[in-house]
């Protein structure tokens, strides 16, 4: 069996537009071969209290190498 050399990210943005950018940003600079956007429902805790929001997930592979690439270009 061959080592992995591939990842997948996921990113949780809080717009279509905003994970369309950065998908085409990831995209363009061949940080991922491609990216899927999809809705999601997130519930978390913030400041001592129950949140439930609407965002989407962008995920996409890229390889170890390229990870933090695509770390520095979403940060």
């Amino acid at each position: 069996m061959a080592p992995l050399d591939h990842c997948e990210i996921r990113i949780t943005c809080g717009s279509r537009d905003e994970a369309a950018a950065i998908a085409d940003a990831l995209v363009d600079g061949r940080l991922v071969a491609c990216a899927h956007v999809a809705p999601i429902a997130s519930v978390y805790e913030w400041e001592g209290e129950v949140q439930h929001d609407e965002e989407m997930l962008l995920t996409g592979v890229t390889r170890f190498e390229r990870f933090h690439e695509a770390v520095e270009l979403v940060t």
